[in-house]
């Protein structure tokens, strides 16, 4: 027991003798490598634009930035120097265009090293566009709506050293929502995808990064959107026109004949068809039952003028937050009297 008990002494104690690394024991280029990556580099903004305005900056927790001599030079040219310069500004040229700055550290105590960084602007939009239904002639995009989907577009505006457009089919497109990355559906080529919202309908913030095959971000994009609830548009309905698209019903709505029918369009409800089995309709009268159907026909007393109150209520029975109604009121006989 004693032996095994000195042997387990003399093993720890050669264990904390072992010599410690350190930049001797490494060669000339691992140890400036090893010092090189002391110092980080802190651009902003993170992702440059063409014909943009960049603010670099650097910081290290071993090197005394402070007391040394920095030098910043743009390709060849030193363009700022001097004891603690630790931040440089420029402007981005064309789309495509790389810019190499060279960031010459020259610390009181120790080995100069040289820091570089490689500025490739370039510009991403990022479209989106809610898989709801609009009806027709409608002026304005389909809106992303409660437990609906919501199709996003990155289009990249980049080009390689010598001018030539980068192909979109080319790049890397890594997706993220609220921070964390969308692994499954990213990837080469991936320049859209389609989400949908829970049943909490939260706001998200969906961000895009494109990087060429280098896996150099060349543009980055974030937008931050949150789902809204569907609502309905009704319209009167001709024999002779049919709907009649260019005027809405609003709440009031003066009958000029003795007979009218108003159709009913879901706007924003997941759906392809305004007939399509998951939506619901249910029309409601002053003197009549609850009524199915996205259409309805209002007839008004032979004799006497008045008002009537026309309700409508939509559900979509799939899900259970895309559900709206409305109400307006029909005159009829001599308005002048109401």
């Amino acid at each position: 027991m004693k032996f095994r008990t000195l042997s387990a002494l003399l093993l720890l104690a050669s264990y904390f003798l072992l010599p410690t690394p350190s930049y001797a024991q490494l060669s000339p280029e691992q140890a400036l490598q090893q010092l090189t990556q002391t110092v980080s580099i802190n651009m902003s903004p993170e992702y440059p634009g063409p014909n943009s305005n960049v603010n670099i900056s650097i910081e290290s927790f071993s090197t005394d930035l402070d007391t040394s001599k920095i030098s910043w030079s743009v390709g060849e040219v030193v363009k700022k120097s001097g004891l603690g310069v630790k931040d440089f500004s420029l402007q981005t040229g064309p789309s495509g265009k790389s810019i190499t700055v060279n960031i010459s550290i020259e610390p009181q105590i120790g080995t100069s090293f040289i820091k570089t960084v490689t500025i490739q602007p370039g510009e991403v939009d990022l479209l989106w566009q809610g898989k709801s239904y609009t009806p027709p002639f409608f002026k304005g995009r389909a809106l992303w709506s409660n437990q609906g989907q919501i199709i996003f577009l990155a289009i990249p505006h980049t080009s390689s050293a010598d001018g030539t457009p980068l192909k979109p089919s080319d790049l890397i497109y890594r997706w993220s929502k609220d921070g964390t990355v969308l692994s499954n559906l990213s990837g080469t080529g991936k320049s859209s995808i389609t989400l949908t919202d829970s049943v909490l309908s939260l706001p998200q913030t969906i961000t895009v990064e494109v990087m060429s095959d280098t896996n150099t971000i060349v543009g980055s994009k974030s937008i931050r959107l949150a789902s809204i609830a569907p609502s309905v548009l009704i319209y009167e309905d001709s024999p002779l026109y049919g709907p009649l698209f260019n005027r809405e019903v609003g709440t009031n709505f003066i009958l000029g004949s003795q007979e009218v029918s108003f159709s009913a369009f879901p706007l924003f409800f997941s759906t392809v068809s305004k007939s399509d089995s998951n939506i619901s309709y249910s029309w409601g009268t002053n003197s009549a039952s609850e009524q199915p159907g996205d259409r309805i026909t209002f007839r008004a007393p032979d004799t006497g003028s008045g008002s009537s109150n026309i309700s409508l209520k939509i559900d979509n029975i799939s899900k259970i937050l895309q559900s709206t109604q409305r109400s307006f009121l029909v005159q009829f006989g001599n308005t002048n009297n109401i």
